[in-house]
Parts: structure tokens; sequence; C-alpha cells
């Protein structure tokens, strides 16, 4: 009977998480002028139009207002604004031609740095293991070690 019960309320979630996730899914979320703004640079300045305070930002702001309010998509916005004032009012490079230099190079410093790293610190252990420097432990007597051991002794009690 338990065992029933426990199935029903499995079944029962089940379909109940099955229908949220049906509605929720095709639910498209408001493009908004900050989150388009943040992705465009204005021409001369270098700043975002979402952030600047310039009265031309505001003219664009409101342009990119009115698109939205036309239905068009941050895509259909930002390419807009690609086709109208260039290349250099997209606040991210593209990732092709010249510009895809930019994702790369990142990359492949960090690369060839770690590349560079590796063969320097591997130069070094070779020439340390040269000079007969690779662990190797001191060796000391018996006489040595109990004279160490007393003198150590020693400074323990002054500060005890």
């Amino acid at each position: 009977m338990a065992k029933k019960m426990i199935a029903k309320k499995m079944i029962a979630t089940s379909i109940l998480i099955s229908i949220i996730v049906i509605f929720t899914s095709g639910i498209s979320y408001a493009v908004t002028v900050k989150e388009v703004g943040s992705e465009i640079k204005m021409v001369g300045c270098e700043m975002l139009v979402s952030v600047c305070r310039t009265d031309a930002a505001q003219e664009m702001r409101e342009k990119i207002s009115g698109m939205i309010d036309k239905g068009m998509t941050k895509e259909e916005i930002v390419d807009t604004f690609i086709k109208q004032y260039g290349e250099q009012v997209y606040a991210a490079p593209t990732k092709e031609g010249f510009n895809l230099i930019a994702w790369i190079m990142p990359f492949l410093v960090i690369i060839i740095g770690g590349i560079f790293i590796y063969y320097i610190t591997n130069k070094w252990q070779i020439a340390y293991e040269a000079n007969g420097n690779s662990d190797q432990e001191l060796q000391i007597s018996s006489e040595e070690q109990e004279e160490y051991e007393e003198k150590l002794n020693d400074e323990f009690k002054k500060y005890l």
C-alpha cells in the first residue's frame, strides 16, 4: 500500500515538473536597452552606449528603445548599428579575419609562457644536478649531533 502511494506521488511530481518545463521553455525574455547598449560602443569615445552620459548616447538609447518596440531582437539591433556605423561600434571583436587574433592571442601567450617556464626550470634542474647538489643530505657525526642537541636544549631552557 505504501509503495503504491510513493509511486503515485513520484508520477504526479514528474508530471508537474514536465508541465512546468514545457510551459516555461517557450518564454522569451524581453530585450532591454541596457542589454543592447552594453554591446555597442559610442563612435569616437569608446564608451558603451549603456553607460555613456552624452546627448549622442541618449539619442542612441532612444533609437534602441524604438527598435525594441518594433520587435527587433538584440542581434538585429546590433547588426543594424554595425551596418550604419561600421565594425568599430561593436564592443567585442568579431571572431573572424584579423580580429580572430584578439581571441587567440591570450591562449597562445599562456601556452608559449608555459613552455618557456618548463624549459627554463628544466635547464636549472639539470645545472643543479650537474653541480652535485641533488638530494645530498649533510652527514654529521654523532658527537656533533649531541653538541647541537645540547646547545638547543640550553636555548630552550633560557626561554622556558
